[in-house]
């Protein structure tokens, strides 16, 4: 056993240039369906097509979405329509909700100009989308504990509603022991308690309560305290460094970008591979939290003078950044019920905190 430790409605898209440069293509090898022309939309924008009929999607901002009420997709490979002015297919990009882009086919603009003046563009992800979150943005940086998306994003899920987390799997209520208080887990109708552990305690994650809900329900149940009280933390797996878009400004001495050798002043080149040349500070993180499981390497290759390097830093828990978006309601059967706004990382831990107690509960999103 290995120890870590603890330090839509809908979706899609009007979106303006966007600041990373990612693969489009007008494809011939897709197939789109015909639209006739007489059951065009009504109104300009933008509209999820399931061959027969459409379906509007309306912006909103990162901070202000609900995911688990956003355009819900049994598709894998969901067509879209853009009905606007003077569509241009380089200013429309797909991302997951970690920031992973999607690459993107559209037909031919010029055979959809229409009698009045408007753009039709049909567009449609070049690979299948698995069971997660998506987002039309301007920015690679979705999730807001990262970076912020300063534009506006348009969201839809897509997948399985159990694993994705919005299959309102508690509407019945549940009857959870008297005796036990603390955090309880739902996992597949059933109620799992979360053990509480001190908060200097190390966190050992093969003995965590796990769950493979990217928007988990999590009921809780207490004789005292206050409720407001209640906050969820990220311990995001990192490398404990700090960078100036890609130099490294800052490293912590015993985590493992120090301990693999990168120094001050490094340049950070690619991630896994992943080329860093046209990503700013955000973006970097973000891909590094893509990539990084506690206990576990990733590739960082770096510049330094002239030389190249490449180094295998080891990533560890990172001692938290509390998240938002994460409400209650008090049900009848005398429990809160938690829920989360927005979609949880893979392989990461969660903590579960109450102000001032001294104890911590927490869970791990496999």
């Amino acid at each position: 056993m290995i120890k870590k430790f603890i330090k839509f409605y809908s979706v899609l898209v009007l979106i303006i240039p966007l600041l990373v440069s990612c693969s489009q293509t007008n494809s011939s090898d897709t197939k789109f369906t015909k639209i006739n022309k007489n059951k065009l939309p009504s109104t300009p924008g933008v509209y999820f097509f399931d061959g027969k009929n459409s379906i509007e999607v309306f912006p909103s901002e990162v901070d202000d979405t609900s995911f688990k009420n956003v355009l819900h997709l049994n598709n894998s490979n969901p067509e879209f329509v853009i009905y606007d002015n003077e569509v241009n297919s380089d200013s429309y990009f797909l991302y997951d909700y970690r920031g992973e882009n999607i690459p993107l086919a559209f037909n031919d603009l010029v055979q959809n100009h229409v009698e009045n003046g408007l753009d039709l563009v049909q567009l449609k992800p070049m690979v299948d989308l698995e069971d997660s979150f998506y987002c039309f943005s301007q920015t690679m940086v979705i999730n807001p504990a990262i970076g912020r998306t300063r534009n506006s994003v348009w969201c839809f899920s897509q997948g399985s509603e159990t694993k994705l987390g919005i299959d309102n799997s508690t509407d019945d209520g549940y009857s959870l022991p008297i005796s036990n208080f603390g955090f309880f887990l739902v996992k597949n109708k059933n109620a799992e308690l979360i053990p509480p552990t001190p908060l200097d305690e190390e966190i050992d994650i093969d003995s965590l309560p796990t769950t493979d809900s990217l928007l988990p329900t999590i009921l809780y149940q207490s004789n005292i305290g206050n409720l407001n009280d209640v906050q969820l933390y990220w311990r995001r797996a990192i490398i404990g460094i700090g960078l100036n878009n890609n130099v490294v400004t800052k490293l912590y001495t015993e985590l493992g970008a120090a301990l693999s050798g990168i120094q001050l002043g490094d340049i950070l080149l690619k991630v896994n591979n992943v080329d860093l040349a046209t990503f700013n500070e955000d973006q970097i993180i973000t891909t590094i939290s893509n990539f990084c499981i506690a206990g576990h390497t990733i590739d960082i290759e770096i510049l330094r003078g002239t030389q190249r390097f490449l180094t295998h830093p080891e990533c560890s828990l990172d001692t938290g950044k509390q998240l938002g978006g994460f409400d209650y309601i008090l049900q009848p059967e005398g429990y809160a019920e938690f829920q989360i706004s927005f979609p949880l990382y893979k392989d990461n831990v969660y903590c579960l905190y109450i102000r001032n107690s001294g104890e911590k509960s927490c869970f791990f999103v496999q």
